[in-house]
């Protein structure tokens, strides 16, 4: 069977490593020095939501198929599914790094349809620089080992939560606008779109059309696009191809199963169809992305990836 984008739990490993002095329950690792870790060459996702503080050096990433490079002091965030590649860093690297696991995110977006604007902002917004973020994130992290010591207290992780979520939303306030309570009052059309999200994470490998997205919502195709577009500045359709598109790339660049498996893989009826799907949002055809990505990628990826290994646990 073709080898697919390698999904990382790493909960699970980092459940054996990580103290009690470090952790609150099953639910939040904190990891204040390098723990390596052995990653997959390629892209992968992981089952835990991510933030790397970094103090020093530089490392460049690819995450959801976009490439940055991040200068410390800066702070990485990514939730789970993300698709992660560490590319290159410098040897003087030097971060801390916090995990969550998905149950314990998932809680903190339960209400999607006042906190969507949150999780979208991570998504598109995943690296944040300068000094101001890092001294926050540091105090942040100061109290969560606090409450990891106070041993017993019942209310050790929702006060995690509510600490989590707090930094988490200053950040996109400050940041990313997202907006004030007042515009966001919470209303049908919040929940709409909140709920349209996360049905699109769950299924867009199989289901590509608006309607199948209307029709498990009970409106309009018609409404659910006018929503979309309201919320997030993209139609409805473009907003299900940008989550098909981010996983071909990845399966294309990452992995060597052949056009046809990926059009399989990503429930199309048809190897045609797919590449004329792809060449559309994309302008140019699988086979011409696949050798592209090649040519511009083999060199950088060559590069043996040493503390950065420590990093990241997407997709």
């Amino acid at each position: 069977m073709a080898e697919k984008i390698p999904y990382v739990k790493w909960r699970e490993r980092i459940n054996q490593i990580v103290p009690d002095e470090y952790r609150i329950g099953n639910d939040v690792f904190i990891l204040p020095q390098h723990k390596l870790f052995q990653l997959p060459e390629g892209h992968f996702k992981t089952d835990v939501t991510t933030v790397i503080i970094y103090e020093k050096g530089w490392v460049r990433v690819s995450i959801d198929m976009r490439e940055y490079t991040v200068q410390a002091p800066s702070v990485v965030t990514f939730l789970p599914d993300t698709i992660y590649k560490v590319l290159e860093c410098s040897e003087d690297l030097e971060y801390k790094i916090v995990i969550y696991s998905k149950n314990f995110t998932d809680n903190l977006f339960l209400n999607l349809d006042r906190m969507h604007p949150l999780r979208s902002s991570i998504q598109n917004h995943p690296v944040q620089e300068g000094v101001e973020h890092v001294y926050v994130y540091n105090k942040y992290l100061s109290m969560l080992i606090d409450l990891t010591k106070r041993s017993g207290s019942p209310y050790k992780l929702e006060a995690a939560k509510h600490l989590t979520l707090a930094t988490f939303y200053s950040f996109s306030l400050a940041r990313h606008n997202v907006a004030t309570d007042q515009e966001t009052r919470i209303g049908r059309k919040d929940e709409l779109y909140g709920a349209f999200v996360e049905l699109v994470r769950r299924h867009f490998r199989t289901c590509h059309d608006v309607a199948f997205y209307a029709d498990k919502l009970c409106v309009t195709v018609k409404y659910l696009s006018q929503v979309v577009k309201e919320k997030s500045g993209t139609p409805a359709l473009e907003f299900i191809e940008q989550y098909v598109i981010t996983e071909c790339k990845a399966l294309l660049l990452s992995t060597k199963m052949s056009i046809q498996q990926i059009a399989d893989e990503l429930h199309f009826p048809s190897q045609s169809v797919f590449g004329k799907y792809f060449k559309r949002v994309t302008g140019v055809s699988p086979r011409e992305y696949r050798n592209q990505g090649s040519e511009s990628y083999g060199e950088t990826y060559g590069v043996v990836i040493k503390d950065v290994q420590a990093v990241i646990r997407k997709q």
